[in-house]
């Protein structure tokens, strides 16, 4: 059982790692639709992850524990389905992070492209690419 439970961790372990990959181009640029889609992937995983955990504790509810051995393993369950949901909670505390990187370089961006700049007759609307 001890072997399972190391395994499913690690498989979720692994795949938070794979969401957490870099989707930026060769050039190593970030863009603020990149990192949404990264955020939504990781809010996705975060989801998905809650649910399994918690379907695992309800799961574990509901298993006899007439022996210590019994217990024991719905002590077990209980465990892997709170450090799954947690794990989750974690995805999607990323995600949401990410969502306002990808604002705050939105922000900047269109600060940096757009702007009224005054001159002699009053102001100016001057674009720089």
């Amino acid at each position: 059982m001890k072997k399972t439970i190391f395994l499913v961790l690690l498989a979720l372990g692994a795949m938070g790692v794979m969401a957490q990959q870099s989707t930026t181009t060769v050039t190593n640029i970030k863009t603020p639709g990149m990192m949404l889609q990264k955020a939504s992937t990781n809010i996705l995983i975060g989801f998905g992850c809650q649910l399994v955990g918690a379907g695992a504790m309800v799961y574990s509810g509901t298993m006899e524990s007439g022996t210590k051995e019994d217990k024991s393993t719905r002590d077990q369950v209980l465990a892997i389905g709170g450090a799954i949901a947690f794990i989750g909670l974690i995805e999607q505390i990323v995600g949401f992070a990410q969502i306002g990187e990808a604002g705050k370089l939105m922000e900047q961006e269109q600060k940096n492209k757009l702007s009224l700049v005054p001159n002699a007759n009053g102001i100016s609307l001057v674009y720089r690419f």
